[in-house]
């Protein structure tokens, strides 16, 4: 081991490294302590041989995998409400992932489709992914930040695994950090949390009360406001517990403010979820619909 660490402080001496190369090394190395700490690395390293094509093929279907058992979670239950009477549907804040649009293209929904993000790429890569699949909706970029005022009232907003992404981005935003380094940085996504849970009862009610606001404004009247919150793969890589259990308890405490100002909690919704699935369970879903 002794060696490799000697060879990796020579090479790092002895070549000029561009700024794009001493930023991929500073955070690879950061993922690499953070994952020995946390006993990660028993189970999966980070750096690997870009030739392996079989390994590559293997985690690239692993992602696809994951991605595609929680759309067909997502369209057991928007069968339940009908998806197809609905001619517009938001899906917010998804980020990358077409989670969610997996689920409408497994419905065959063929209205329109908003996808709200402050991320302008994020947008872009994921109507790349969307098109790959040839769905019958529409896609509709939305860039918008979640937590501004006057934003369009839709009939269904769903927001899967949102909670604890809404949290970082209202308390990145009072600390004058962006989003993009929170995530690029291991480090700087766990100095975030940090900072949150110092505080955690008043920032707890503080970001309850901001989301609260906002859902409220987003979903129309007789609309629906699907959400599920569970433990991702990042929490439990890096043994989040504390990040975990703040983000349900606001996810909790939100359907309870939500169902106060004029939502009702809808319990028939039964998800078809088989154990071997890496999935949101029952349990982490909540749908509500405004009166």
């Amino acid at each position: 081991m002794k060696v490799y660490i000697n060879k990796l402080r020579n090479a790092v001496v002895s070549k000029r490294l561009t700024l794009a190369a001493k930023k991929r090394l500073i955070r690879d190395l950061e993922a690499v302590l953070k994952r020995i700490g946390s006993g990660e690395y028993e189970t999966s390293g980070i750096i690997e041989n870009v030739f392996d094509v079989p390994e590559k093929t293997k985690q690239f279907y692993a992602l696809l995998d994951s991605y595609s058992n929680i759309g067909r979670a997502w369209s057991s239950v928007l069968e339940h409400l009908s998806i197809n009477s609905h001619d517009l549907v938001l899906d917010l804040c998804p980020g990358h992932a077409p989670k969610v649009e997996l689920g409408l293209f497994y419905c065959n929904y063929k209205g329109d489709v908003v996808v709200l993000d402050k991320d302008r790429e994020a947008l872009a890569w994921l109507k790349k992914f969307v098109d790959l699949f040839n769905p019958s909706f529409n896609f509709i970029s939305y860039r918008q930040d979640f937590f501004s005022l006057g934003l369009k009232k839709f009939p269904l907003v769903i927001g899967n695994h949102v909670i604890d992404d809404l949290i970082l981005c209202y308390f990145a935003e009072k600390e004058g950090v962006s989003m993009r380094e929170i995530y690029e940085k291991e480090g700087e996504f766990l100095k975030m949390w940090d900072k949150i849970l110092v505080n955690r009862n008043i920032n707890f009610r503080e970001v309850v009360d901001a989301m609260a606001r906002s859902f409220e404004g987003l979903v129309s009247d007789k609309g629906y406001l699907c959400l599920t919150q569970y433990k991702s793969y990042m929490e439990k890589s890096l043994n989040l517990n504390k990040p975990y259990l703040f983000a349900k308890a606001v996810f909790n405490e939100l359907a309870k403010i939500l169902r106060v100002r004029g939502f009702v909690k809808l319990n028939y919704i039964n998800v078809k979820i088989r154990r071997d699935e890496k999935c949101f369970k029952p349990s982490e879903l909540v749908i509500l619909k405004k009166l």
